[in-house]
């Protein structure tokens, strides 16, 4: 499903929305989630139908805030699931299969099914949370600080997981964050909302300019700070990285030894 962004009673496309991961500032959160609402100036509409999308409990658009606290209303992991069935009308021979492989897709494992949910740690009821998510299968998930809580190699194991369900089964995902230095590591593509004009970069060195970013009134990296500041004040000839990995290597030329 590919999404057309269109301004309400004009004629001109103000971009389209492909499969794809992106990344959304924080700031630019509620606005984005009012692309799908009929206050918005924009429409968002499904490519070659001309039919809005709405925010509605079906399985188009799902959202998924920060908060963990009160989302869950039963007491084990198996509970929750079959109310979960029962409120969505998920219930076939296969909803356990399909539950079980949207929890190893996050890392956990059908051992948790028996869990007390009050027990899990803030992480796995994170994880848990969006298992729930995969499994009610939505073609778009808006997704608010979806690393917080997780340590690095389940960060990195969820944005993998992010861009392989974008590439392979059409998903258009964003995940919105206030940590623009997380966001600049992870994400190639961004959705930026600047004086009501629609601004989708098709790759983070576009965005993350210094000059670029002070026009959008985005957060600067420190990884491009730095990277900045050694230009200008060192004559270092370095250019933009986003891993900080990268950018050590880079230093690593202009070191005399």
């Amino acid at each position: 499903m590919e999404v057309v962004l269109k301004k309400k009673n004009t004629s001109q496309l103000e971009g389209e929305l492909l499969p794809n991961l992106y990344g959304v500032v924080l700031k630019d959160y509620h606005t984005l989630l009012s692309l799908f609402q009929d206050e918005s100036l924009y429409e968002a509409l499904e490519k070659d139908t001309n039919c809005p999308i709405r925010l509605k409990d079906d399985n188009d658009i799902f959202i998924i805030q920060d908060s963990i606290e009160n989302i869950f209303r039963k007491d084990t992991v198996e509970n929750e699931f079959q109310y979960y069935n029962q409120v969505y009308h998920l219930n076939s021979e296969k909803s356990l299969q399909k539950f079980t492989y949207a929890l190893s897709l996050v890392g956990l494992s059908s051992e948790f099914m028996p869990r007390f949910i009050h027990e899990l740690s803030s992480s796995e009821k994170k994880l848990l949370h969006l298992a729930f998510i995969l499994y009610r299968n939505p073609k778009i998930l808006i997704l608010e600080e979806p690393f917080r809580f997780l340590d690095a190699k389940r960060k990195k194991r969820l944005v993998k997981l992010f861009k392989k369900m974008a590439q392979e089964k059409g998903k258009i995902i964003f995940l919105c964050s206030a940590n623009v230095d997380e966001l600049y590591q992870e994400c190639e593509n961004f959705l930026v909302f600047h004086h009501e004009n629609i601004h989708i970069f098709t790759s983070a060195n576009e965005l993350f300019q210094i000059d670029t970013l002070k026009k959008m009134e985005i957060a600067i990296p420190s990884i491009t700070l730095f990277s900045e500041k050694a230009i200008k004040n060192k004559k270092v000839h370095l250019t933009y990285h986003r891993d900080i990995r990268d950018l050590i290597k880079d230093i690593y030329k202009h070191v005399n030894l």
